[in-house]
């Protein structure tokens, strides 16, 4: 894995926490001391995981060959994390969420439908423990203890890049910091379910609240938009035979593996992890006579849950834009696949 900065190290530990099923991250960064945490309400891991996650080609999200020809993941190599611990000093507590919900003791007194007190008992008391585990640069544990934390992981990384430290002359600071803020904003408008926030030491610099759309994230970070600015539009599109083959592979797989495999973590289809046997375009478009930029740096593409650049696509958006935009103007455009 190609890790060559700590923008680039966020956004691995932000993907295993997106494919965690995590409703929260928090990613704090020291970067005069090349230090980054991030902390999820996730699944969590179990111990046996645990011990093997910072292994080389280890991880939990594809268990058959079948698997590789439908990944519902964002990572799925088992290399992001060996990398940090052969960069830096890697530490992992986690714990694992046995009653499968990312927010339950959030939101179990605002539910609909509150838990009883006797399930509430019962689930404190069958809750596994979380762990708390370091690994040498090999990616092995070398200190194994039991730890009191929420469910969820909390990944921290220390002295990055202190065994190569021609990685540390390239960037400033402050250019660590945009170029994080921008890939966590990237990644929001892709999840706008989850709840971001993004610290520089204790002190917050960047927070998305959770909303149902792309439409109801962009106005929290690209300046000058409002909520009555945009327009969202989505679009169901047909499936095509395969896709409706690989969706019921999809869930053969995903039911042997967890028969097969008590600690197989594959995300089940859900509203977060949707089965690819169906299509959909979203689409968000600032009205072009109140909603502009100077220059074209919010047009932008995504396919299945992360933005991609698409020359192609992006010069065909701002073509077709181009008379209805004032002079010297770029619209502001989010199209999800």
């Amino acid at each position: 894995e190609v890790i060559d900065s700590i923008a680039a190290a966020v956004r691995e530990l932000v993907e295993n926490s997106l494919d965690a099923g995590a409703t929260r991250i928090v990613v704090s960064v020291w970067p005069e001391q090349w230090r980054l945490q991030v902390a999820d309400n996730g699944t969590g891991m179990d111990l046996e995981n645990l011990q093997q996650a910072a292994s080389p080609h280890s991880t939990s999200k594809i268990t058959t060959e079948a698997d590789l020809y439908k990944i519902a993941t964002l990572g799925f190599r088992g290399e992001a994390l060996h990398s940090l611990a052969q960069l830096g000093c890697l530490e992992v507590l986690s714990r694992p969420n046995d009653l499968g919900l990312g927010d339950f003791w959030e939101n179990r007194e605002s539910a609909p439908n509150p838990p009883s007190s006797s399930l509430l008992r019962g689930g404190a008391q069958n809750a596994r423990s979380g762990w708390r585990v370091v690994y040498n640069n090999a990616g092995s544990a070398v200190e194994v203890e039991t730890a009191a934390i929420a469910p969820g992981t909390v990944v921290t990384v220390d002295n990055l890049f202190g065994n190569w430290p021609v990685r540390r002359s390239f960037l400033s600071a402050a250019q660590q910091m945009r170029s994080i803020q921008s890939i966590l904003q990237q990644i929001a408008i892709c999840h706008p379910h989850v709840n971001w926030q993004l610290r520089q030491g204790n002190t917050p610099c960047f927070h998305v609240t959770p909303g149902s759309t792309a439409e109801h994230i962009l106005p929290q970070f690209v300046r000058g938009v409002r909520a009555s600015d945009l327009q969202y539009l989505k679009l169901d599109l047909p499936a095509s035979p395969e896709n409706q083959k690989a969706g019921n592979l999809l869930v053969e797989t995903q039911l042997v593996g967890s028969t097969v495999k008590h600690n197989y973590q594959l995300p089940i289809a859900s509203s977060q992890f949707q089965i690819p046997n169906s299509q959909f375009l979203e689409l968000v478009v600032g009205l072009p006579d109140r909603c502009h930029r100077r220059r074209p740096d919010w047009v932008k593409v995504g396919v299945n849950r992360r933005v991609v650049r698409s020359p192609e696509l992006e010069q065909t958006i701002l073509s077709a834009f181009a008379r209805t935009c004032p002079r010297d103007r770029y619209p502001v455009c989010f199209v999800h696949l």
